[in-house]
């Protein structure tokens, strides 16, 4: 019974962990789209689709 307890505080902790990293990776990607887009979330996101499509074609080029 302490044992599912304390594994239920562990979870919930993870949780609110993780939701703490996604609110502030959320702000600074805000904050780029606002400093370096105009505010235009659409063209931030093309942006990182680019910038990944491009880091996989160098990590995996055609044959």
């Amino acid at each position: 019974m302490i044992s599912e307890y304390i594994a239920q505080q562990e979870i919930h902790n993870r949780e609110r962990e993780l939701v703490t990293a996604a609110e502030r990776r959320r702000v600074a990607a805000e904050r780029a789209a606002a400093k370096n887009f105009n505010g235009d979330r659409l063209a931030l996101m093309a942006h990182i689709a680019r910038q990944a499509r491009a880091t996989r074609a160098v990590a995996h080029p055609a044959h």
